[in-house]
């Protein structure tokens, strides 16, 4: 199966699990843990969520609320019963397997639920590396229909962000499954939050934005948040300044869905200083960005249009965005992430090709279309 339909220039070559039929048809923004009430659901709309864990007794409450659910304790037999309810994301199988007899575990109860239900993925969240998976052989084993991964560099350290992205990506886009990514609701090291979740680091807007904007740039198809505690307050519902910062993000995140969803990344290039693993824009690559601080997302849509996301890598700092294109004569239009319209860029004619310019803010990314 292939999830998104590539043209034969992409170059590429994906190998496809034989076994699956699902297909992501809507990015996904989702949380861990369900609503335990109607208020709290009310927060999880408000804060833009359109896919939670659930147990079956709340797939009604799902329906309501207009939620995908991604049910927990699923059975086979249930399985077959809903495997024609559109309200089905998928099935909870486990978080972070680590070795391979829980791989065979995870690889058997994929495999059942999938015979009573072919039109929904089993799902499985890796944590650390995914060398250390590939070693063990996590996707000969599982065949796993989506590709789901934590890191969380606000907590934990920033060095390993941009390579778990790389490696995640590259084993995503050999298997042909779409990659979703966790990201934390407070940006804030893990040590100082102890005794009080809540806490609120200045900056936390712009870094959750570089999370989110910069995994775009890998070609994740899903943001998920941990977790919902963190920014729906357990208590009364009240979503926390940590919620009402992803609210916002959640809100361009479906603006940019229905495009993200049909693309395929094609390249990842950073501008210096280079995380680790990561590699800078060729000099002769027919894009470049001009300047530090920078990830660049190539990608085409199944029609062989071309599409970039240029990231600000600086949580901080507001940045003025020059890119040369070497294709003479070409147009880029940028999206609106909050209309969804898209706007003509000027372009600045040069021998052999276009620039464009435009402000990127902190954390931020921009989605470009050429014609």
């Amino acid at each position: 199966m292939i999830r998104l339909i590539l043209p034969l220039l992409l170059a590429t070559v994906v190998t496809v699990p034989a076994a699956a039929e699902w297909q992501l048809s809507e990015f996904m923004i989702s949380w861990w843990g369900a609503p335990g009430d109607d208020v709290h659901a009310q927060a999880a709309v408000q804060c833009g969520i359109n896919t939670i864990m659930c147990k079956a007794n709340q797939l009604d409450m799902c329906r309501g609320y207009g939620f995908k659910a991604m049910l927990t304790g699923a059975t086979p037999e249930l399985a077959a019963q809903l495997k024609d309810d559109e309200v089905i994301w998928g099935y909870y199988v486990r978080d972070e397997p680590g070795n391979e007899e829980q791989y065979r575990e995870c690889a058997a109860k994929r495999e059942a639920l999938h015979e009573a239900d072919p039109n929904h993925p089993g799902y499985i969240n890796l944590g650390g590396s995914y060398a250390r998976h590939a070693q063990r052989g996590y996707m000969e084993i599982v065949k796993p229909e989506v590709l789901s991964y934590d890191y969380y560099q606000w907590w934990w350290g920033t060095a390993a962000h941009f390579s778990r992205l790389e490696e995640y990506r590259a084993a995503a886009l050999e298997a042909g499954i779409p990659l979703i990514s966790w990201i934390e609701a407070s940006a804030i090291e893990q040590k100082k939050m102890e005794g009080n979740k809540y806490i609120y680091h200045p900056d936390n807007y712009g870094r959750l934005r570089q999370s989110v904007f910069t995994s775009l740039a890998y070609g994740v198809k899903g943001i998920q948040w941990w977790k919902g505690t963190r920014f729906c307050n357990v208590r009364d519902g009240q979503i926390t300044p940590q919620g009402q910062d992803i609210a916002k993000i959640n809100a361009e995140l479906k603006v940019m869905g229905p495009t993200l969803i049909r693309l395929q990344s094609v390249d990842v290039y950073h501008t210096p200083p280079l995380p680790s693993a990561t590699r800078q824009v060729p000099d002769d690559y027919w894009v470049q960005p001009q300047g530090e601080g920078w990830v660049l997302g190539v990608f085409k849509d199944p029609e062989d249009k071309d599409y970039l996301i240029l990231a600000n890598r600086d949580p901080q700092h507001t940045k003025w965005a020059v890119v040369q294109i070497q294709r003479a004569g070409a147009q880029v239009d940028k999206l609106n992430k909050q209309t969804g319209a898209w706007l003509e860029l000027p372009v600045s004619q040069h021998e052999g090709g276009i620039s464009v310019d435009f402000i990127v803010a902190p954390g931020d990314g921009e989605l470009l279309r050429l014609r």
